[in-house]
C-alpha cells in the first residue's frame, strides 16, 4: 500500500518593533517578581515575570502577572509601557532556536514568543493555536493523488468492492517481512475461506497431496486399526483387471490372472483364486471318501469322538481308554492320581469297624462304654475248640431304653455325610426290632458332656432261620454339629416298648461299621 505524505503549511509574520530605551525610572520598577523559568536572569535579560509588584505609589503597589521585565543588577524593570498586550516595545524571543523552527506566542502578552521544540507529529491549528494531533480522515482529498475507497464503494454487506489500485499485504510477527497477494485471473472469481480456523496451504503443499480421483501412493497402504470394512465389500482383482496392484505387497499376483497372498518379499506366496475356475463345492464335486493324505477322515460316517491314526482312516475313540468323561462310570486303567497335588481333591469312602465285645475263654467284656443300669449283658456265643468265637451285648426283651456308647476321632479333611450298617442276630425267626443311632461332636476346648442329637432310626426283620446274621443300615446318619477334627461320641439303643418292636426274646448286637469320608 502506499504511504500517504500529509504537507502542512503554517504561515505566520515576524513583525518588527523599533528598540526603545531602557528605562529605569521608579514608575517602571518593580518590587517582587517571581520569574517564568529557571533560575534568576542575568543583568539585561529579558523574563516574563508570574507575580510582579510595581513600587509606584500612585498605582499603589498593584500586581502585574505576566509583565516582562528585564534586569538591571538586583532589580527588574517594566519594558511594556503600563503593561499588558497593545503596548509599545520590542517582540522578545527565545535565547536559541533551530533552524527553520516554528516559533509560537508564550503567555498572554503578544510580545513573547517560545520554541516549538516539544510538537511532535503532524501539527492541528484550532483558532489559532498548534497542537499535535493524529492525521484526521476527512482531510485526505482525491487531490492528494489516490482514489479513496469511501462507503460509496462497499457492497451490501460492507467489504469493499474492489481495490483496484493497491495490493493486500501481511507483515509477520516481527514486522519484518511483507508478504503480497496478488491476481491472475482473466474472468471474475469467487473465492470462499472455510468456516474454521486454519493454515492457508500453497501449491507446494497440495503437491504433497495424493489427488482425490487418481490417487497415487508410496509405502505401504493400510487402514487404521480397528477399521471394519462394510458397504462397499473389499474386492480384490488380478493383473489383467487391475494394473495398480502393488508388486511384492502380501495380496499379489504375476499377471496370470491368479491371486496369491504371501509375504512383502514376495518370495512365499501360495495362489488362493484363479479367474475362470469355480470354487470347490464339497457337497457336489466331491464323491466318495476323501483319503487322509487329502485332507480327509477316510471314512463315510463316524459315530463320537473322531481319533486318528497316523495316515489310516479316523476311529472313534474309546471312553476310559482314549478320554474320560465328566460323568461316566467308565473305570480309568493305567492312571495314577495324585490327591496332595495342588488343585486336586479326592473325596474317598472309609469304613471303620466297632466290634460290640470279646471274650476271654468262657468270659465276655464289652468294648462299648455301659451305664449303671439299661445296659446290655456282654454274652460269649462260642467257646468251643477250633470254631470261630464270638461276643456280643444282648438287649433283653424288657421295658426300657437299653444302651451302648463309643467314640471315634474325626479326621482333619473329614467331609460329607456318616453311613451305619448294625449287625445283629436273635434266636426268633419272625419280628421286627427297632435300632436307634444317635451321635453328639466336641470340639476342641469344648466341654466334654454334650447330649446326643436326636437320633437315626431303621426298623429290620429277623431271618427265618435263628441265629443267622442281620445287617441293618442307616444312609446318612444325624450328625449335626459335626466337623472334621471333632471327637464323636456314638450310642446304639433298642428301645423294646417302642410302637413296631415286634420281636420276642433276646436281640445281639454284634457290631457297628460306620462309613465316613475323606477329600485329600
Amino acid at each position: 500500500m502506499k504511504k500517504l505524505l500529509l504537507l502542512t503549511t503554517i504561515l505566520f509574520c515576524t513583525s518588527t518593533h523599533a528598540q526603545t530605551t531602557f528605562d529605569t525610572g521608579t514608575s517602571r520598577r518593580f518590587a517582587t517578581a517571581t520569574f517564568n523559568g529557571l533560575g534568576t536572569p542575568s543583568p539585561g535579560e529579558v523574563r516574563q515575570c508570574i507575580d510582579c509588584t510595581k513600587t509606584d505609589p500612585t498605582t499603589g503597589g498593584a500586581a502585574y502577572p505576566g509583565a516582562l521585565v528585564k534586569a538591571d543588577g538586583t532589580k527588574w524593570y517594566s519594558i511594556e509601557g503600563t503593561g499588558g498586550g497593545g503596548g509599545t516595545g520590542d517582540v522578545v524571543g527565545p535565547a536559541s532556536s533551530t533552524d527553520s523552527e516554528l516559533l509560537v506566542a508564550s503567555g498572554l502578552t503578544g510580545k513573547l514568543l517560545k520554541r516549538s521544540n516539544t510538537l511532535t507529529g503532524y501539527v492541528k491549528v484550532a483558532s489559532g493555536v498548534v497542537t499535535a494531533a493524529a492525521i484526521p480522515s476527512s482531510d485526505i482529498t482525491a487531490s492528494l493523488g489516490f482514489t479513496p475507497e469511501n462507503s460509496a464503494s462497499k457492497d451490501t454487506t460492507g467489504g469493499y468492492a474492489g481495490l483496484t489500485l493497491y495490493k493486500i499485504d501481511f507483515k509477520n510477527a516481527a514486522n519484518t517481512f511483507t508478504n503480497f497477494f496478488t491476481n491472475a485471473t482473466t474472468a471474475a472469481r469467487t473465492y470462499t475461506f472455510q468456516d474454521r480456523d486454519g493454515t492457508v496451504a500453497d501449491n507446494t503443499d497440495l503437491a504433497l497431496k495424493a489427488p482425490l480421483a487418481s490417487p497415487t501412493f508410496t509405502g505401504t497402504v493400510g487402514l487404521p486399526a480397528g477399521t471394519v470394512l462394510t458397504t462397499p465389500a473389499l474386492t480384490f482383482r488380478t493383473q489383467a483387471n487391475n494394473t495398480a496392484i502393488v508388486a511384492n505387497s502380501p495380496y499379489r499376483n504375476t499377471g496370470d490372472d491368479k491371486l496369491y497372498i504371501g509375504n512383502n518379499a514376495g518370495t512365499a506366496n501360495r495362489e488362493i483364486f484363479e479367474a475362470g475356475v469355480s470354487l470347490v463345492n464339497l457337497a457336489s464335486n466331491v464323491t466318495g471318501t476323501l483319503p487322509v493324505a487329502n485332507g480327509g477322515t477316510g471314512v463315510a460316517t463316524l459315530t463320537g469322538i473322531p481319533k486318528a491314526s497316523g495316515t489310516s482312516a479316523f476311529v472313534a475313540a474309546t471312553a476310559g481308554t482314549d478320554y474320560t468323561t465328566p460323568s461316566s462310570t467308565e473305570s480309568p486303567t493305567n492312571k495314577s492320581f495324585d490327591a496332595e497335588a495342588t488343585g486336586n481333591t479326592l473325596t474317598q469312602p472309609f469304613k471303620t469297624w466297632f466290634a460290640s465285645a470279646g471274650c476271654v475263654n468262657a468270659t465276655a467284656a464289652s468294648f462299648w462304654d455301659l451305664g449303671t443300669s439299661l445296659a446290655p449283658t456282654p454274652t460269649c456265643k462260642n467257646s468251643s475248640s477250633g470254631a470261630a468265637q464270638n461276643a456280643s451285648l444282648d438287649f433283653p426283651d424288657s421295658d426300657g431304653m437299653y444302651f451302648a456308647q463309643t467314640n471315634m476321632m474325626l479326621p482333619e479333611d473329614f467331609t460329607g455325610t456318616v453311613d451305619a450298617k448294625i449287625r445283629w442276630m436273635a434266636a426268633a425267626t419272625s419280628g421286627d426290632v427297632i435300632w436307634n443311632v444317635a451321635t453328639v461332636c466336641v470340639a476342641d476346648g469344648a466341654v466334654d458332656n454334650p447330649a446326643f442329637s436326636t437320633a437315626s432310626t431303621v426298623t429290620d426283620t429277623a431271618k427265618g432261620t435263628t441265629l443267622q446274621s442281620n445287617d441293618a443300615t442307616i444312609t446318612a446318619v444325624t450328625i449335626t454339629g459335626c466337623s472334621a477334627g471333632n471327637l464323636m461320641h456314638i450310642e446304639i439303643s433298642r428301645q423294646r416298648t417302642t410302637s413296631g418292636d415286634t420281636i420276642t426274646g433276646v436281640v445281639s448286637f454284634l457290631g457297628l461299621q460306620l462309613t465316613t469320608r475323606r477329600a485329600q
